[in-house]
């Protein structure tokens, strides 16, 4: 099996090779993507004094999970499942 071949093993993609065979969790996952979004316009919202490098660091964290997850749900091949140890 080569690392661009998808992989039907898990989840509600089965034998489906389509982008968005996962609607479920890809939707999920957009839902960390809305998170990180409306953290960041709060955070903006209060004055600068009261906002850190933590609460920047936090949001960031929190988009770039909702982005990876995303991207290993809509575009699983084996170099995805090894990349990320399962």
């Amino acid at each position: 099996m080569s690392l661009s071949q998808h992989v039907f093993l898990y989840c509600e993609r089965g034998s489906n090779e389509a982008l968005f065979a996962e609607p479920l969790n890809a939707a999920s996952n957009a839902s960390f993507l809305l998170a990180a979004l409306a953290a960041l316009l709060l955070l903006l919202r209060r004055p600068r004094e009261m906002r850190s490098a933590d609460h920047y660091l936090f949001i960031a964290l929190v988009f770039l999970i909702g982005l990876g997850s995303l991207a290993f749900h809509l575009l699983v091949s084996r170099l995805v499942v090894t990349l990320r140890g399962s």
